[in-house]
């Protein structure tokens, strides 16, 4: 969102997301949980909401569906996992996490990630239905015809950031 189009009660609502996953994440640290369990708690919070560019909040492709990415890697073990290109799985971060611990593997992409995740681990929530953000309700309504530009400008200005 452009900054001149951020509003006090928006403002409100990031903070208020930044503070659920920063809980999420303290609450693992105070149980005495890792990092990793920490930092996977946390982005769990950011994917869930239609807020973040992060699983439910995330760009849409020009096919209209998400298609989400995650890493994790244990810096003391240098140990990694990763997926992307999946769009079936609620929270990528909990099966780059399975990919880390469950297998082989470093990165997996698409079907085949979105298959190991059924099988590696039942905590890995399906995804539901993506939001529809505000950004994607201006790309699919038609401009007035003194407002029309080339496609390369158009992708242009609904894909910068502020």
């Amino acid at each position: 969102m452009p900054r001149r189009q951020m509003t006090p009660a928006a403002s409100a609502r990031y903070k208020a997301g930044l503070a659920r996953a920063l809980d999420a994440g303290y609450a693992v640290l105070a149980k005495h949980g890792t990092a990793m369990d920490a930092v996977c708690a946390a982005v769990v919070e950011l994917e869930d909401s239609p807020l973040f560019n992060a699983g439910r909040g995330a760009c849409f492709n020009t096919d209209e569906k998400h298609e989400l990415d995650a890493s994790v890697m244990d810096g003391a073990t240098l140990r990694a996992g990763a997926v992307a290109a999946v769009s079936r799985i609620r929270n990528p971060v909990l099966a780059a996490r399975a990919v880390m611990d469950q297998s082989h593997h470093v990165l997996l992409v698409g079907r085949g990630a979105e298959r190991f995740a059924r099988r590696a681990a039942s905590g890995i929530p399906r995804s539901s239905a993506p939001a529809i953000t505000p950004t994607m309700r201006r790309v699919r309504s038609p401009a007035p015809d003194s407002a029309k530009r080339s496609s390369a400008a158009c992708w242009r200005t609904t894909s910068r950031r502020a």
